[in-house]
């Protein structure tokens, strides 16, 4: 809403929104990097490992919240490291940390997740009489006032909704899961960076730790703590979520915290580099240069390709939307084929095209019958799209699943694994004969029919 708000009704605002909020979180990454290291080296790898990474670019140019969570996250983490720098002083950065991190969670419910390794370690911090419990209170208060206000212009119900949507997906059995969590975390480290940078990463921190604890009689600043508070965020999230998703954890949903990766990776590196002797400061540059040239063009460990962006890919959206925005109605609207369209594919629902006027067979009401179906939505239009086509029907426990297995047997009398485009559209069109579907526009997108009688005539 406010992209429509900011830019129009149209085609690319919510990817507009998206680049821009994932070019802040890039000049944001190289602000602070060089904040905090003074070092040329630090800037040019994080452009190399973040602002070329590919599905930096691609979250960036499609309708999902990712872009948004990556953007609120870093400002989350960005406001922790400054209040270490200023070694616990000035409790507006946490409050701004929790606020920025409300925001995260409401752009992406287990973002939220990213708040429990760092609460737990400002109260280890008060043990230590570090810090008394003041910053654990403000982070708290500044994460619950997004929240208030959320409860206040949606309402409880509605958000609760929101927050719990798809719960099912996610049962699980807890203690196994959190026996994967290693291998969890591994594979969010390939997603978010690359193999090459994953196990830099992993070797720097071993050697950081190590450091780290063989100095930790000389530590007295609380900078040093600045690479542990992002990789409690990282963790906390992986650890909460393997415990609720289990081993159907999409490594997707970690890409947000790719910018703690890069800036944890460089502020370890820059740590360990403070104590080499001068003659070695240069070839470890080298080789930390080395690392990330392999691991900018490393095959990436997830797929990408253009079948994963031409599902966003406006122009069949736009064409829908030009064929039938004059024709349909609240009495006369559209139902959207074939059966494994997702709910969020294509968006064809939003503002920027049909709105309530169209809907989907997939999160269409059960009804007697196909018949009844048609009356009770008020159909008068089916498409059925040639483009709009997900790669597979819903797997086991996946995203509406149960929803299609029901649909496809009550409306068509099949089972799941007999699922077949073309066999569901030639069954659709029996069972609607008594309508007298006419085809009033046949192109490569799909084929638009019209049902000169009403279901109830």
């Amino acid at each position: 809403e406010l992209s429509f708000h900011l830019f129009g009704v149209n085609d690319y605002s919510i990817k507009l929104i998206n680049v821009i909020l994932e070019s802040c979180t890039l000049f944001l990454l190289i602000g602070v990097s060089y904040l905090l290291t003074k070092r040329l080296w630090a800037v040019l790898a994080v452009i190399a490992t973040y602002g070329l990474h590919p599905m930096a670019v691609h979250y960036a140019r499609v309708e999902v919240p990712h872009a948004m969570g990556t953007f609120f996250i870093t400002c989350y983490a960005i406001c922790l490291l400054l209040w270490f720098r200023r070694e616990g002083k000035g409790l507006c950065w946490l409050l701004a940390a929790g606020v920025f991190l409300g925001f995260a969670a409401n752009a992406h419910p287990d973002l939220g997740f990213a708040g429990l390794g760092v609460g737990l370690l400002l109260l280890w911090m008060s043990t230590k009489k570090l810090v008394n419990l003041l910053p654990a209170v403000a982070l708290t208060a500044g994460f619950l006032s997004v929240f208030l206000v959320v409860f206040w212009l949606w309402g409880f119900e509605e958000f609760m909704a929101s927050m719990t949507a798809n719960a099912s997906i996610h049962e699980s059995d807890f203690w196994k899961s959190l026996g994967r969590v290693p291998d969890l975390f591994k594979r969010c480290l390939y997603y978010a960076t690359s193999k090459p940078v994953a196990w830099g990463y992993i070797v720097i921190s071993v050697v950081y730790f190590r450091s780290v604890y063989l100095n930790r009689g000389n530590n007295q600043s609380l900078s040093f703590l600045m690479p542990i508070v992002l990789d409690l965020m990282m963790l906390s999230h992986v650890v909460l979520h393997a415990a609720l998703a289990g081993r159907y954890l999409v490594a997707r949903v970690f890409f947000p915290f790719a910018p703690l990766v890069v800036i944890s990776l460089l502020l370890k590196f820059f740590w360990i580099t403070k104590r080499l002797q001068p003659k070695h400061k240069p070839w470890a540059v080298a080789m930390l240069s080395i690392l990330l040239a392999f691991g900018v063009f490393a095959k990436r460990g997830y797929r990408f390709d253009l079948r994963v962006a031409k599902y966003q890919e406006p122009i069949v959206f736009r064409y829908l939307n030009d064929l039938v925005a004059d024709r349909v109605s609240d009495k006369h609207r559209l139902l959207l084929m074939p059966m494994t369209l997702y709910k969020d594919r294509p968006a064809i629902l939003s503002e920027a095209y049909l709105g309530d006027r169209a809907q989907y067979m997939l999160l269409a009401p059960v009804a007697g019958s196909l018949l009844e179906l048609i009356e009770q939505e008020k159909i008068s239009y089916v498409f059925f799209s040639e483009k709009l086509l997900d790669r597979r029907v819903p797997r086991e426990r996946a995203w509406g699943r149960d929803w299609f297995r029901e649909r496809l047997k009550v409306y068509f009398g099949l089972e799941h694994n007999e699922y077949s485009r073309l066999k569901v559209k030639e069954i659709f069109l029996q069972k609607a004969a008594s309508l007298e579907p006419e085809l009033i526009s046949d192109s490569k997108y799909g084929q638009l029919y019209f049902f000169r009688v009403k279901a109830n005539q």
